[in-house]
């Protein structure tokens, strides 16, 4: 069985010497230590995760390779906690031996790498000891692989110093589309991960410089940009992933001497140069700090980001590292007669929290611009009834706000009448 970092790192000579380039300290402007909103283990435990991918509703798919037919995790949306009932795909028909990476369309299927160059295709919702819609061979070595929304499929084949691309809906014997190959290029024998932008873009790690090259762009051709990532101190880049905004995601291992651990770093879309991240998580708080080797990274639809690595036996699942405020506060009105004693304000949370658990909601009576009654309720509530004796008569209004770590949502304002 092959060795966990010689399986997902690929550690080369130019990357460790990038990484003793970069500097001992940290060079984000805004780093975070948020927790997991979730942590997922499946049972029974995952040996080592060779690719992490996410489909755009938050599914998420977890390459394991181990003695004897290697396995996908599939990870709903929703998973939380110890899943002793995961679904797999595994098995004979399957046939994913020395499985290498995985990814996702826009479609929801689901693209493996294994046998060290044999794509296989799953429909989107395959699961147990299924044969795959179709496959292909690379020809070449292969570890890793992207995936496009609309189904093209990169793979780099180091033995060639190249990226090849293949159309959507490749089959046996396909031939690649596209082949980024050449000086121009600037790509050389560090060929490891690679992501793709929104617009079809092509993200290649090539130790330790990330360039972008132009959706369709093939043969020796410059890249669009490139850059180099000036983060922490550390050992090895080992994954890099694309958000809906094109933000640029690098987990990195940190130096042994900074105790080990992982840092997820982020880069503008733009991201030129010596660049510097906009946004990095890692502390004991994010968990992060327990991976120590090969972690995986994957982004979803709604800007989550999923975590894995060695030895850490879960998948960490942060909502967003971009909070915001929330939106307004939904549905707001006030039910009862108006000479009743009393008056009900309900409302439905916002459909948007930003990112961030509501902590509390406030509601506030006015009569004009003077506040008559005002009150701070927990996050549970979705009701407020008031006593006729605490308004006055006449029109008022009523406004109700959501708060979250990041701040309070706009006003959602109702008018109503007591007599």
């Amino acid at each position: 069985m092959r060795t966990y970092r010689a399986a997902t790192v690929g550690v080369t000579a130019v990357a460790m010497a990038g990484a003793t380039l970069l500097g001992a300290t940290s060079a984000s402007a805004d780093t975070v230590d948020y927790r997991p909103d979730r942590v997922i283990r499946p049972v029974p435990e995952f040996n080592s995760a060779a690719g992490l991918a996410a489909r755009s509703d938050g599914t998420l798919y977890l390459a394991d390779f181990r003695p004897g037919p290697d396995t996908i995790w599939i990870l709903g949306p929703s998973a939380n906690g110890v899943q002793y009932r995961t679904r797999t795909i595994s098995g004979a028909r399957a046939a994913l031996d020395e499985v290498d990476d995985v990814g996702v369309d826009g479609a929801g299927r689901v693209y493996v790498l294994s046998n060290g160059g044999r794509v296989s295709v799953f429909g989107r919702d395959a699961y147990g000891d299924v044969a795959p819609l179709r496959t292909f061979e690379t020809g070449v070595f292969s570890r890793h692989l992207a995936v496009s929304r609309d189904g093209k499929v990169a793979v780099s084949r180091n033995a060639l110093g190249e990226v090849a691309v293949y159309a959507a809906g490749a089959s046996t014997g396909a031939t690649p589309t596209q082949r980024l190959v050449g000086p121009r290029t600037g790509l050389g024998g560090g060929l490891a991960q690679l992501a793709f932008t929104s617009k079809g873009a092509l993200w290649v790690n090539d130790g330790g410089v990330l360039r972008v090259f132009a959706a369709g762009a093939t043969g020796d051709t410059a890249p669009l940009r490139s850059f180099t990532p000036v983060t922490s101190t550390f050992r090895d880049l080992t994954d890099i992933a694309v958000d809906g905004m094109d933000r640029v995601y690098v987990s990195s291992e940190y130096d042994e001497g900074q105790g080990g651990g992982t840092v997820v770093s982020v880069f503008a879309a733009n991201a030129t140069g010596r660049a510097t991240p906009i946004r990095s998580l890692e502390g004991s708080r994010s968990r992060l700090s327990t991976i120590l080797v090969g972690a995986q990274i994957a982004i979803d639809g709604r800007g989550g980001l999923a975590v894995t690595g060695f030895p850490r036996e879960d998948v960490l699942v942060f909502r967003t590292l971009f909070p915001g405020r929330p939106s307004v506060v939904r549905s707001v009105r006030v039910s009862g007669k108006a000479s009743a004693k009393k008056r009900t304000v309900r409302w439905k949370k916002p459909a948007d929290d930003g990112g961030r658990d509501v902590r509390s909601y406030k509601v506030v009576f006015r009569k004009g611009s003077k506040v008559v009654k005002r009150v701070t309720l927990k996050p549970g509530r979705r009701s407020y009834t008031v006593r006729k004796s605490s308004l006055r008569r006449g029109k008022l209004t009523v406004t109700v706000r959501a708060k979250t770590a990041k701040g309070w949502s706009p006003k959602a304002v109702k008018k109503f009448r007591v007599r």
